[in-house]
């Protein structure tokens, strides 16, 4: 029997830690309310199999996706946040038989870290959905904003990396799909949007990636499709190449500041269909994809709009799980 349970300053319990704290077996849910930001110390989340399996989310209407008007950077006034600055460790860091979704998780440290979400392996039973991940960590060897190392599914999100990798894939199986990945234009970056190594095999489709100095997917086995970057040359798979990252997006600087949604005239528009990974073919706020989907985390709908579904749109994620 799944179990939910409300997590917020003025809820069941006020912290991330203490809810999690109460686990129980059967599917759990921490279900989080924006009534203050959440500054839990680094956590490791994930349950014990596909039916005992651990979700964060937020409750309806509490998402900084909930509204399409939302640029996509980090805001606690927008939408449930968490921010912490760890030391040589993630946010979070999570095992198997876990689900992460509608989320805003934020990496202040500036130096000395390893990302917003990280883990020593990730089996198969991880989907990460529909979040906005924003590191703000200096350089440090070859960590990143999210670390996928192994198996599950990395879609619809926004990935914000002031200087470190975009993401790393170590011996990765999953599927990184339909995610918008960059690094703002006025903040310095010399590292990859991916960086593999080992025996990867994942599928790499339908991103966004810019503002980075190289692609470096480095992994022999890796494939994919319909990607696109500023980067001339994108290794190891397919992709729309030589778009202008000011093209792409309203705001490509922190100083505007940044907003992070397709623009019109963006050149986004030619993804591929993938209702395998992402089953409902819907976008980060809930938006039908068109019939050929828009490269990256958000479906570029002409003259704005879209159809936005407040309440919880990732049921089938939880329904395949229990």
């Amino acid at each position: 029997m799944t179990t939910t349970v409300q997590c917020g300053s003025s809820h069941t319990y006020t912290t991330i830690t203490a809810a999690h704290a109460a686990y129980v077996t059967g599917g759990f849910i921490i279900s989080c309310y924006n009534d203050s930001e959440f500054t839990d110390a680094t956590l490791s989340l994930g349950g014990s199999s596909s039916t005992n399996y651990e979700r964060l989310t937020v409750a309806s209407g509490q998402s900084i996706f909930d509204n399409t008007t939302n640029p996509m950077v980090y805001d606690v006034t927008k939408g449930v946040g968490w921010v912490y600055n760890p030391a040589f460790d993630s946010v979070l860091n999570i095992s198997d038989n876990f689900y992460l979704d509608r989320f805003q998780i934020r990496n202040n440290r500036g130096t000395n870290s390893h990302g917003c979400i990280g883990g020593s392996a990730f089996p198969s039973l991880i989907e990460i959905n529909g979040n906005l991940l924003q590191d703000e960590t200096a350089v440090d060897g070859d960590q990143a904003c999210v670390n996928f190392n192994g198996g599950g599914k990395l879609t619809n999100n926004v990935i914000i990396a002031w200087s470190q990798h975009g993401v790393v894939i170590k011996n990765g199986t999953g599927a990184i799909v339909n995610n918008t990945i960059v690094a703002p234009s006025d903040k310095s970056n010399t590292l990859s949007l991916f960086f593999t190594n080992g025996s990867g095999t994942s599928k790499i489709t339908n991103n966004a990636g810019f503002g980075f100095n190289s692609w470096g997917v480095t992994g022999a086995n890796s494939t994919g499709s319909n990607n696109a970057s500023d980067l001339a040359t994108i290794t190891g798979t397919s992709a729309v190449t030589s778009l202008t990252y000011a093209n792409q997006f309203n705001a490509v600087s922190t100083a505007t500041p940044a907003d992070f949604r397709p623009k019109s005239g963006n050149g986004l528009v030619a993804g591929a269909t993938d209702t395998t990974d992402i089953p409902s073919g819907l976008d980060a706020f809930g938006t039908t994809r068109a019939a050929t989907w828009t490269i990256g985390a958000m479906e570029y709908v002409a003259g704005g709009g879209g159809t936005v579904l407040s309440r919880y749109y990732y049921q089938q994620h939880i329904a395949r799980a229990a």
